[in-house]
């Protein structure tokens, strides 16, 4: 009986973990911090949309950030690549509907991984992450 108790709150404390972490990922503050999302949204667009458009803020984080995978390959004098400054949206036209897309740069030493659309929590439209207006102003 105590053992399933310590599962209990540990699972819950790692439940609430995750919330906040997952909330704190979808803040302008976050967002502001990624080279490429700052690349198209100024700081007073991604606060606005902190304060009037969480669902778009979210997309927009997702979408820069977790919509794929960049998996470094063993290379012999590969050009320099930083993977920090990825822009997912040069690749975006290789995103296939329904199953994972992948492809090496071994010139480059990297592995692009793209999640397919249709395991994408939010929709995108030539490189930008669209919302619908219901989904607005929603805790992410």
């Amino acid at each position: 009986m105590k053992h399933l108790l310590y599962s209990i709150v540990v699972s819950a404390f790692l439940l609430l973990q995750g919330t906040s972490m997952l909330q704190a990922q979808t803040t302008a503050a976050a967002a502001m911090t990624h080279p490429v999302i700052t690349k198209y949204y100024t700081a007073e667009q991604l606060l606005y949309m902190e304060h009037n458009d969480t669902a778009q803020l979210a997309a927009i984080i997702y979408y820069y950030t977790k919509s794929f995978t960049v998996v470094p390959v063993d290379c012999y004098d590969c050009l320099p690549f930083d993977s920090t400054t990825f822009d997912v949206t040069r690749f975006e036209y290789l995103r296939k509907t329904d199953e994972t897309y992948s492809r090496s740069f071994d010139k480059y030493g990297f592995k692009l991984v793209l999640v397919p659309m249709s395991e994408m929590p939010y929709p995108v439209i030539h490189g930008v992450p669209l919302v619908s207006p219901a989904e607005n102003n929603q805790p992410h």
